[in-house]
């Protein structure tokens, strides 16, 4: 892998604590654990939830770029995402957009339509290939 195809880096360590897991993200330390109803300490979120917060955070940044691109008095965005189970083992991804601002029916069908497309969305959306090496 060449280091001008990288687009995003994490690494990380796991030893004897448990479920605990201790990342880092360029400059950035992470830890992840999982819940204590699944015998973690949950000092940090569970993997599911950066995924959510990666969707949430491209989002969020996307929708404020395009606003601010195309002239639309967008002021707050809200995203929540959940992450659900459903039938055989499935997950769903279910996210509600709160937008705020001097918004007609029309910039909101943009910002609506723009959030689909997100580089976030659209990797979870088609799926994304990975290559596990030893």
């Amino acid at each position: 892998m060449s280091q001008r195809d990288v687009i995003a880096q994490v690494s990380s360590e796991a030893g004897d604590e448990h479920w605990l897991v201790h990342m880092t993200a360029g400059r950035h330390g992470l830890l992840s654990d999982a819940s204590e109803a699944d015998g973690g300490g949950a000092v940090g979120p569970d993997p599911f939830t950066y995924v959510l917060a990666g969707l949430v955070a491209c989002t969020s940044g996307t929708l404020r770029m395009f606003a601010e691109r195309h002239a639309i008095l967008l002021q707050h965005v809200h995203v929540d995402a959940r992450a659900v189970r459903v039938e055989n083992d499935r997950v769903e991804i279910e996210r509600e957009l709160r937008l705020v601002g001097d918004l007609d029916a029309e910039d909101l069908e943009r910002l609506t339509q723009v959030a689909e497309r997100t580089p976030v969305t659209r990797a979870l959306r088609t799926g994304i290939d990975i290559r596990t090496v030893t």
